[in-house]
């Protein structure tokens, strides 16, 4: 069982979602878009290539499908009216018994040049000059040419939302060489469990998605990316991945959905959430907390960004003051081959954690203290994650902060996303300390202060009265006291 829900304003959420078997993976229908409407039909097969330096590569090879009702240009450079594929990896493990779904690979992109006239999602009934992709029809690129070097252009210059880049070619890079150079890169260590290793414990996926000026401009560019689960073979040295066919993976490609999406099928009781931020683009807030026994729970939270222009910059949590949080963590992509503006690599460095009572958050540079700095940009996903003595709440969110500067088409600093957070502490403990029937009497501060001491009765209460975390502190006397006055603790 899955939850999605779909916010589209500052703390305006809504259930839309609850079963993993509806709308979670459903599948992108042929005539379903106004206008034109690309997506990833289909992911068939991949290409590996040769690992440098404990780094691995490989590549998928995709077709489109237009499935909306209206053609799709499809020019190749020096127009900008053609789309631009990108491709990701993802892993799901599990850690002391918590499950997280983290990505740890992507490609530059391939920029397309020519449309052909297949059926591979629905009937091709409007056949493209080559430089349109007719209603209906469907166009392949083979993993070799998705892996073409010298065709693949940096992510940067694309506005994911809008579908707009420059004219006259992607830029060149770095004018690096090697076999992983550009293409989709993953490190071998974070694979090398998955030989031996379990479903249950370790899964891959892959992703795809194309972005188009038409498509965009349609209103269309929410259903742009799909998966399909992959396997990984070969030594720890130089892997082979191909797509899974074992059973209970996902064997197709499961149109129209980001692979994010994949994690409801990896675990239950994750919560995703859709934040379409105003004048800009889609992310997706994936949660879940995991009992882990003897009052502990871990969170764990996915930031993917779609197609959001404006990117991320931070993840922030509002608790109660009263709860302990320990083994926070963050996780994130790397940049490679000169994949940033100026032919130099966006930052990696890893987020900032601020850990104050009552709030976490992280947070990387700001655009004005760097522009290369490490922001959640499209088609990437960050991970957050921490460990609390406090259960999950009925309802709670958390606040996404957009990275780039509010503009008056999107004016917004911030979006908020309903998740899995902890929730209140069990309250104080008692003023009939002594548990002798009388509330608030001297016997039962001097059995509270008894226990300070080191000498507590027997059916005394516990010297971490706030609940806290903390036993015997002057913030438990406080409370107490509070409480013998017919306060809230």
């Amino acid at each position: 069982m899955a939850i999605e829900v779909r916010s589209n304003v500052l703390g305006a959420c809504a259930l839309v979602l609850t079963a993993l078997a509806g709308a979670a993976n459903a599948q992108v229908a042929c005539g379903s878009g106004v206008g034109p409407d690309v997506i990833v039909g289909d992911l068939p097969n991949t290409a590996n290539f040769t690992p440098v330096s404990g780094i691995d590569a490989f590549s998928m090879a995709t077709t489109s499908c237009n499935v909306g009702n209206q053609n799709l240009r499809w020019n190749a450079f020096p127009a900008n009216t053609h789309p631009a594929i990108s491709q990701q990896m993802y892993r799901f493990s599990r850690v002391n018994g918590a499950g997280r779904f983290e990505m740890i690979g992507y490609s530059w992109l391939k920029h397309g040049f020519t449309a052909l006239t297949g059926n591979v999602c629905c009937t091709c009934n409007a056949p493209g000059s080559g430089s349109l992709l007719g209603v209906g029809c469907s166009d392949p690129y083979t993993a070799s040419r998705n892996a073409s070097q010298g065709g693949l252009g940096p992510k940067w210059q694309v506005n994911a939302h809008t579908g707009a880049y420059p004219t006259g070619g992607p830029a060149t890079g770095t004018g690096g060489s090697g076999t992983i150079y550009r293409r989709l890169q993953f490190r071998l260590t974070d694979v090398e469990t998955s030989l031996g290793g379990t479903a249950a414990n370790m899964r891959f996926f892959g992703e795809s998605q194309y972005v188009s000026p038409d498509d965009a401009a349609a209103g269309n560019q929410n259903n742009n990316a799909s998966y399909r689960e992959l396997a990984i073979a070969g030594t720890v040295n130089d892997r082979s991945v191909t797509f899974s066919t074992a059973a209970g993976a996902v064997a197709n490609t499961s149109r129209g959905n980001p692979a994010i999406k994949a994690w409801s099928l990896c675990e239950a009781g994750v919560t995703l959430t859709n934040v379409q931020v105003p004048g800009d683009g889609l992310f997706i807030v994936g949660s879940k907390a995991t009992d882990l026994g003897n009052g502990m729970w871990h969170y764990e939270y996915a930031v993917y960004n779609m197609n959001a222009d404006r990117n991320g910059g931070s993840f922030a949590i509002a608790l109660d003051p009263r709860i302990t949080t320990t083994n926070e963590g963050f996780s994130c992509i790397s940049y490679h081959s000169g994949d940033g503006d100026g032919n130099v690599n966006f930052s990696n460095t890893p987020w900032t954690l601020e850990k104050i009572p009552g709030k976490l958050r992280w947070s990387t540079q700001t655009q004005a203290e760097n522009i290369r700095a490490n922001a959640v940009r499209w088609g990437s996903t960050y991970n957050f994650r921490f460990d609390a003595n406090v259960a999950p709440a009925a309802a709670g969110e958390v606040t996404l902060g957009l990275w780039k500067a509010p503009t008056a088409a999107s004016p917004d600093a911030s979006m908020a996303a309903a998740a899995q957070i902890p929730g209140l502490p069990p309250p104080c403990g008692s003023a009939d300390y002594n548990a002798d029937g009388d509330t608030g009497t001297d016997q039962d501060i001097e059995a509270f202060f008894l226990c300070l001491a080191g000498n507590c009765c027997a059916n005394c209460g516990s010297t971490d009265f706030n609940r806290d975390g903390d036993f015997g502190t002057d913030q438990d006397i406080e409370a107490f006291f509070r409480v013998l006055g017919g306060g809230n603790c």
